[in-house]
């Protein structure tokens, strides 16, 4: 699920940090085993490269996900429970 929010001039608001986090998260915990390249990623969210880069980052150093020898981003859980 996506949560959008519309200004009334039809334009979203970036959105906080925290949201980026907690819908990255969220998306990879409805579809375990997905791997995901930054530019992937990037399209998916609608994100700038640069700040998809530092949320990817962010949920990397958290322990959350993992980047592979293919430079694609997966939950750490999943590489685990293989």
């Amino acid at each position: 699920m996506r949560i959008q929010y519309l200004l009334t001039d039809g334009h979203r608001p970036p959105p906080s940090r925290e949201l980026r986090h907690t819908t990255v998260m969220s998306e990879f915990n409805e579809m375990p085993g997905m791997r995901l390249t930054l530019p992937q990623a990037a399209r998916l969210w609608a994100l700038s490269m640069d700040d998809c880069e530092r949320v990817m980052s962010d949920l990397v150093r958290a322990g959350f996900l993992m980047l592979d020898g293919h430079a694609r981003y997966g939950r750490r859980a999943d590489r685990l429970s293989h």
